[in-house]
């Protein structure tokens, strides 16, 4: 058996939920037409790369939201980039997401307001994502931010969590080693 020398990434999982993305909003009526992945984001003195951008109208330059993905148990987010990018792309709402917890955010007068923290164990390692079980779980997400963003757009709030029971095991696992 050979070994293989080519490695999965971040980048090239960013790619995938991005067209994973795409077959959601166009099999639904959505006020989003389209998502796209690492467009770049004019800032003060750089250049930005948003990891997803959903958009209202791609030719317009219309974000309706943005998504943020980091690799499992990575470094976490940087939230000043991350609203930095919101802001620019002229967004309400966006996601950052590590595959254990999806986060949704209000962006306001130039601050974040966290709406939602989802718990999505799903991915350990990068590597993960090329078994099929895998994907089928993270499309599941992918339905559940298109849902929140439809809700997002006519309530103004995520829709609602509902906690299973690997959330409570979670939960108690995490409080008791504490």
């Amino acid at each position: 058996m050979k070994l293989s020398s080519i490695k999965t990434n971040e980048r090239e999982l960013v790619s995938k939920i991005t067209e994973w993305l795409n077959n959601q909003i166009s099999s639904g009526n959505f006020l989003f037409a389209e998502a796209t992945n690492e467009p770049g984001i004019k800032g003060d003195s750089t250049t930005y790369f948003a990891d997803i951008v959903v958009w209202r109208n791609r030719i317009s330059e219309e974000a309706f939201s943005y998504i943020e993905l980091k690799p499992p148990f990575s470094s976490k987010e940087n939230l000043e980039r991350f609203k930095k990018k919101a802001t620019q792309l002229h967004v309400q709402f966006a996601f950052t997401w590590d595959f254990q917890i999806l986060r949704c955010y209000a962006i306001k007068d130039n601050r974040l307001e966290i709406l939602k923290a989802e718990p999505t164990p799903l991915l350990n390692t990068i590597d993960e994502w090329l078994r099929g079980d895998k994907q089928v779980e993270i499309k599941k997400v992918i339905s559940v931010i298109c849902d929140d963003l439809v809700s997002l757009s006519t309530t103004g709030k995520p829709s609602a969590f509902v906690p299973d029971k690997v959330y409570f095991v979670e939960l108690i696992r995490n409080t008791t080693e504490k």
